[in-house]
């Protein structure tokens, strides 16, 4: 079994098997948007991920368990 991502933003699509780990791209421009306080992952409307800029990361919600 594996999981299947796509990202919003760009034609990327990254493939794993569940249970593996796998680095997820994200690219932020500092230029458009500034300086970068957090970032968040959602599934669907949940967040699962927030990372800081002072690179600490937290599950939140149904992710907390995993």
């Amino acid at each position: 079994m594996y999981l299947r991502l796509f990202a919003v933003t760009t034609e990327a699509e990254i493939s794993a098997h569940i249970g593996t780990t796998v680095a997820l791209p994200c690219r932020v421009d500092k230029q458009q948007c500034g300086q970068l306080h957090s970032l968040k992952w959602y599934k669907d409307s949940n967040r699962v991920y927030v990372l800081s800029h002072a690179g600490q990361g937290r599950a939140e919600g149904d992710a907390t368990e995993r």
